[in-house]
C-alpha cells in the first residue's frame, strides 16, 4: 500500500507540469472551433434545454498533440467519435478544462503514447464508449469536487485506470461498465480523498489491486451483482500488493456483491485507525492470502446478513483483525486448514452472535477463532443469540489468553480437538459447548476459572474432568449448568431408553438417555433447565425384553391416569426421574421421583407422554 501511494504522490507531481488551462473558458463556438481543428472530427451543437446545450462529437481522427478543451457552463460533450493519439510525455490526448464529457456508444479516445488519455478539472462520464491508455493514468480527475462515472463501456490502462484527487471527488462504476488494469503491478481506481461506488453489474480488476482509497473519510461501497477483483499475486519485492480494495476509510459491501483475489492478496484491507468494513451481503473470498484486514486497533468488522467471508486455499485467514469483529444474522466466516478469525489487537473483540464461524483445520495450531495477544487477557470472545462456532477438523474451536462467555442459544463445538481453551475465565451462562475426544473447556492459568451457571457442557469420557478441566481450581457448575460425559470408550452404542448408563452428570442424575422425534440422544434437566442433546452414533429403544424372573419394572407397573385435569402416575421408581411430554416430543414436566406416586395438574387437553425409566405409557387430557 505504500508504494501504491508513493506512486500516486508522483504522479500528482509529473502532472503539475501540464495542469488544464485557466485562462477561463471558451465559448460554445470556441469549443467547437477547437475541435473541428482535429482532422476528421466534427463538433454539432443541440440545444437540450435553456440552461444546457449539447456538443456532440463524431468522427475518426489521429491525433499527436494535446486536444485542449474548455468546456463553458451549462455545456456538455457528448463524445461519440473515435480519437487515437500517441502524445509525449506531459501531453494528455485531452485536456479539459471544466465541465462535463460523456463517452457514449461508439465513442472511443485511445492514448498509445507515454501520457495520459484524459486530464479533467471537471466531471467525465464513460457510458458506452471505450477509453484507454498504455503507459499511464487514463482517466485522471484533479477538480475540487470532479466526478467520474462509468455507467457502461470499458475504461482500461496498463497502470492506472482512473485517478481522483479532488477532496470532494466521486468515482462511480454502474451498469455493465468495465474499469481494468492489466500491468502486473496496475490498479483500477486510486481516489485520495473521495468516495468509490461500485454497483448494478459492473467489473472492476487489476493484478496489483482493483480500488485504492487513500482519504480516512471515505467510503467505497461495492453492490448489487458488482464484482472487484485482484487478478494478480502479492510478492515481498517491489511493493507488487494484490487487493481487491485498500482503504484508508471504510468500505462496504452488499447485497450480492463480490470482493475477491483470483490467485494471492487480499480481498479487502483497511488502514485507517477507525476504519470500519461492514459486509451484509454478498462474497468476501481469497483463493489464497487473507479475504478480510485491518489494521487500526479501533477498527470494526461486522458481517451480517446471508453473506460470506471465506478463505478457500490452505492456511489463509478468512479474517485478520487489529481492531474488532461481530459476526451475526445468518452470515458466515469460513476457513479451510487456517484460522477463521484471528486477532491480535491488544484490546480487540470478537463477537459471535448469529451465523457462522468455522473450519477445517487438521491441526491444533489453527483453530477457529485465535487470539495472540499476550496484553489482552480481558474478555475478548463472547457468543450469543444464535452463534455458532465450529471447528470440524482436528483443531480448537476457541484458542485465547483471555476470558470466553457463552450464553443463551450460542453452540461451540469440535469434531475431535478442545472446544474452548482459554488462559482467562470461561464462563457459560445458556447454549452448549460440546466435543468428543477432546475436552470441552480447558483453562491453562493459575488465574484461570469455569463457571457453568447454565447451558450445557458435554464431551467424551468417563469423569466430569474430562469435560472441564481446570488444573489450579475446581470448576463451579451451579445454578442451571448442566455437564455430561459420555463413556464412549466402553464401545457401547445401543441404550434403553430412561436409563443412564454410561452417563456422568452434574448434577448428578439429571441426564437419561431419550428419544425425541425419532432422533437418539441425551435429556437432562436442571430446576428449570431441561433440554435434548442429539446424537448420531448412539441408539436408544425402549425395553421390551422379559425374562422368566420379575424384573422391577414388572413389580411396579408404571401406571398414568388424568381425573380433573390432574395427572396421577403412580408405580414410579424413587430416586429415578419421571418425564412428561405432549404429543409432539416436547417436554412438558420433568423430575425426580420421591415415593412411588406422583400428581401434577395438565391446564391444556390433548395426548401426553409418561416415561420413566425404560417404561413408556400415553395418557389423554380431554
Amino acid at each position: 500500500m505504500k508504494i501504491i501511494k508513493a506512486f500516486t504522490m508522483a504522479a500528482i507531481a509529473v502532472c503539475l507540469f501540464f495542469a488544464p488551462l485557466k485562462t477561463g473558458a471558451q465559448n460554445t463556438d470556441g469549443l467547437i472551433s477547437a475541435i473541428n481543428a482535429i482532422s476528421g472530427l466534427t463538433a454539432t451543437p443541440d440545444i437540450a434545454s435553456p440552461n444546457t446545450t449539447i456538443v456532440t462529437v463524431t468522427g475518426t481522427a489521429t491525433n499527436n498533440a494535446t486536444l485542449t478543451l474548455n468546456i463553458p457552463t451549462g455545456v456538455k460533450v457528448l463524445w461519440k467519435a473515435e480519437l487515437t493519439g500517441s502524445t509525449s510525455r506531459y501531453s494528455p490526448l485531452l485536456n479539459i478544462t471544466g465541465g462535463s464529457i460523456d463517452v457514449t456508444v461508439g465513442g472511443k479516445i485511445e492514448q498509445r503514447g507515454l501520457d495520459k488519455a484524459i486530464i479533467t478539472s471537471g466531471n467525465v462520464t464513460v457510458s458506452g464508449g471505450v477509453v484507454s491508455a498504455i503507459n499511464d493514468i487514463t482517466i485522471y480527475a484533479i477538480g475540487a469536487s470532479s466526478t467520474i462515472t462509468v455507467s457502461g463501456g470499458i475504461v482500461s490502462s496498463v497502470d492506472l485506470a482512473i485517478y481522483a484527487t479532488g477532496a470532494g471527488s466521486a468515482v462511480t462504476v454502474s451498469g455493465d461498465a468495465i474499469v481494468q488494469a492489466t500491468k502486473e503491478r496496475g490498479w483500477a481506481i486510486s481516489i485520495s480523498y473521495g468516495n468509490v461506488e461500485v454497483k448494478d453489474n459492473a467489473r472492476i480488476s487489476a493484478p496489483g489491486g482493483a480500488i485504492a482509497a487513500y482519504g480516512e473519510s471515505s467510503t467505497v461501497t461495492v453492490c448489487g451483482n458488482a464484482i472487484v477483483q485482484a487478478t494478480g499475486e502479492m510478492t515481498d519485492y517491489g511493493g507488487y500488493i494484490g487487493e481487491a480494495i485498500a482503504a484508508y476509510g471504510n468500505v462496504e459491501v452488499k447485497d450480492h456483491a463480490t470482493v475477491n483475489t483470483s490467485i494471492y492478496g487480499k480481498a479487502i484491507c483497511t488502514y485507517g485507525l477507525t476504519s470500519s468494513i461492514i459486509v451484509s451481503g454478498g462474497v468476501v473470498s481469497v483463493a489464497n492470502g487473507i479475504a478480510i484486514e485491518t489494521e487500526g486497533t479501533g477498527s470494526m468488522i461486522v458481517v451480517s446478513g446471508k453473506s460470506e467471508v471465506k478463505a478457500i486455499g490452505d492456511y489463509n485467514y478468512a479474517i485478520h483483525a487489529r481492531g474488532n469483529v461481530e459476526v451475526k444474522e445468518d452470515a458466515t466466516v469460513s476457513a479451510t486448514t487456517c484460522y477463521a478469525i484471528y486477532a491480535d489487537g491488544v484490546g480487540s473483540t470478537i463477537t459471535v452472535s448469529g451465523g457462522l464461524v468455522t473450519n477445517s483445520a487438521t491441526s491444533t495450531n489453527y483453530p477457529v477463532i485465535y487470539f495472540s495477544k499476550y496484553n489482552n487477557q480481558s474478555l475478548n470472545v463472547m457468543l450469543n443469540g444464535t452463534g455458532k462456532v465450529q471447528a470440524t477438523g482436528n483443531g480448537y474451536a476457541i484458542h485465547t489468553l483471555g476470558s470466553v462467555k457463552v450464553e443463551e442459544d450460542a453452540e461451540v463445538s469440535a469434531t475431535t480437538g478442545k472446544t474452548i481453551v482459554a488462559g482467562g475465565t470461561v464462563n457459560v451462562n445458556g447454549g452448549v459447548v460440546c466435543a468428543t475426544t477432546g475436552i470441552a473447556i480447558y483453562v491453562t492459568s493459575t488465574d484461570s476459572r469455569i463457571n457453568i451457571t447454565g447451558g450445557l457442557v458435554f464431551a467424551y469420557g468417563s469423569s466430569i474432568a474430562d469435560v472441564i478441566s481446570n488444573r489450579y481450581s475446581v470448576p463451579d457448575v451451579s445454578g442451571a449448568g448442566v455437564v455430561i460425559a459420555w463413556n464412549q470408550a466402553v464401545g457401547k452404542t445401543e441404550y434403553f431408553i430412561n436409563t443412564d448408563t454410561d452417563l456422568i452428570s452434574l448434577p448428578s442424575g439429571c441426564a437419561v438417555w431419550n428419544i425425541l422425534n425419532d432422533i437418539s440422544g441425551i435429556t437432562y434437566t436442571n430446576n428449570s433447565h431441561t433440554g435434548f442433546f442429539a446424537l448420531t452414533d448412539v441408539t436408544v429403544t425402549e425395553n421390551t425384553t422379559t425374562t422368566g424372573t420379575a424384573s422391577p419394572y414388572e413389580m411396579n407397573v408404571l401406571k398414568a391416569w388424568i381425573q380433573n385435569r390432574t395427572l396421577h402416575m403412580s408405580g414410579l421408581t424413587e430416586g429415578k426421574i419421571w418425564s412428561v411430554y405432549n404429543i409432539l416430543g416436547t417436554l412438558i414436566y420433568r423430575g425426580i421421583a420421591s415415593s412411588d406416586e406422583v400428581e401434577i395438574s395438565l391446564n391444556v387437553q390433548g395426548m401426553y407422554i409418561v416415561q420413566s425409566e425404560n417404561r413408556t405409557i400415553k395418557v389423554s387430557n380431554f
